[in-house]
């Protein structure tokens, strides 16, 4: 005998379901929206501001509109604005008196990444640290004078992250702690997972139509339009800090509103026999140098005028040991050298390296880095870039045979050819003019 459904029931339950489920949404989550932006900047020390917040109860999920976050320091600094926003939080974690964000998507959103002068950045302070402690003012004067591009500021987080984790051997991040609390009778035995000890986790956040702009502590921009983010497993505390675990984001390179090229970035981080390992993919399509000035002004001795520049670089950091193979291509550039007068190879001046290099269009290289992120050691470039340059160079080398080095050199080289009293007793004590004519000459082929 087959019952039969009680369908007027379920019509009453549906319909009490769809109220609870609306109703909350559009008029009770209104009335707890403040109450909770209040909480939230209150226990995890952020400065947020919400238009409207939507809240669906049975499916755990929220929409969000302008949604904008401050400066913790100065409430006038923005840093991220936001259209639309949806994420789905876990039931489970709250429950722990934790929030737990399992999806957030996020639609036209503009982030303001500033460096700050003490070397971080400004989205560092989102959620400040309570056992932060406080630097010297003259810390704070010596990071001033000694502005740095963005290169050298994410090259010296990396250092800074992969000396941390080699200390602790990953301490923190891959263990389980286990936590036993008394009971009545008997006990009970917790396993904490790494994630479970932060307060505010997102598991997947993905960033579509968005733009970015990077200023560094010197006052350069760099503009990057329709950029897609996607982040994995973000963690976030108060005390703990953060950290995340995967990072993909592409965009355009933009310029006083026009097109300076693209890129892609893949950034994977995970922990393998209990030893950090880093995976960083990047590529950079006819990007204009010019306009990515605030990416390498510190960090390379030359300057360009003009140019393009294409990039493939596949790095992994294991540990503190680094492995990364990188290409790249110059086109319609024109270089000088910020130090002339410093020697590449020890006998060819960097002013004629860069001159050569400007005849060649266009430059293309191929080079590894090993060692450390301490200690990075370039393998091949120095002697790639020799021989791209060497027919170039060839009338320099023919003049230094010919009319000696001080000529050839106007004489650059003259403190360093004239010999000493002892390099004449026994000039193989010295750099001896003759040295250096001999140098010059084994870099073009002649080894007499």
């Amino acid at each position: 005998m087959v019952k039969s459904f009680n369908v007027k029931g379920i019509a009453i339950l549906l319909t009490i379901l769809a109220i609870i489920h609306f109703g909350f949404a559009f008029f009770i989550s209104p009335l707890l929206k403040n109450i909770v932006i209040e909480t939230i900047n209150k226990q995890a020390g952020t400065k947020i501001l919400i238009a409207n917040v939507t809240v669906w109860p049975l499916t755990l999920s929220c929409t969000l509109k302008d949604l904008k976050v401050f400066d913790p320091d100065d409430a006038s600094q923005r840093i991220v604005a936001v259209k639309n926003a949806s994420l789905r939080v876990s039931l489970l974690a709250l429950l722990s008196k934790r929030i737990v964000v399992s999806d957030l998507r996020v639609v036209g959103a503009q982030i303001d990444l500033k460096g700050e002068a003490d070397g971080s950045f400004n989205i560092q302070k989102i959620v400040p640290q309570k056992d932060k402690k406080e630097k010297s003012k003259t810390d704070i004067i010596a990071k001033i004078k000694t502005k740095k591009d963005w290169f050298s500021r994410i090259y010296d987080l990396l250092k800074k992250q992969s000396a941390k984790k080699s200390s602790t051997k990953s301490k923190g991040i891959v263990n389980v702690k286990r936590e036993v609390q008394p009971l009545p009778q008997g006990r009970r035995v917790l396993f904490v997972k790494p994630s479970d000890q932060y307060l505010f986790e997102i598991k997947n956040l993905t960033v579509k139509n968005s733009s970015l702009k990077l200023e560094d502590d010197a006052g350069k921009t760099l503009n990057i339009d329709q950029a897609t983010i996607n982040i994995k497993n973000i963690v976030l505390d108060p005390s703990a800090g953060g950290r995340f675990d995967k990072l993909r984001i592409q965009g355009i390179v933009t310029k006083n509103n026009q097109q300076m090229g693209d890129f892609s970035l893949n950034y994977d981080q995970d922990i393998v026999d209990n030893v950090s390992v880093i995976r960083n993919n990047f590529t950079a399509k006819d990007i204009d140098l010019l306009a990515i000035e605030s990416l390498y002004r510190d960090s390379l001795p030359v300057q360009f005028s003009k140019g393009t520049i294409n990039i493939t670089s596949q790095t992994v950091i294991q540990g503190d040991v680094l492995d990364s193979q990188n290409s790249l291509t110059l086109q319609n550039h024109t270089m000088n050298a910020k130090q002339p007068n410093q020697m590449v190879a020890s006998v060819i001046p960097a002013s004629s390296v860069c001159n050569a290099l400007n005849q060649i269009n266009p430059v293309e290289m191929k080079f590894q880095i090993t060692g450390s992120v301490e200690h990075p050691e370039f393998k091949g470039f120095q002697e790639m870039l020799l021989k791209i340059v060497k027919p170039y160079l060839k009338s320099l080398g023919e003049t230094a045979v010919k009319d000696g080095i001080k000529n050839a050199l106007g004489g650059f080289l003259k403190d360093k050819s004239e010999p000493s009293t002892e390099e004449v007793d026994n000039p193989a004590k010295g750099n001896t003019e003759d040295g250096y004519l001999k140098s010059i000459k084994s870099i073009f082929g002649d080894k007499k």
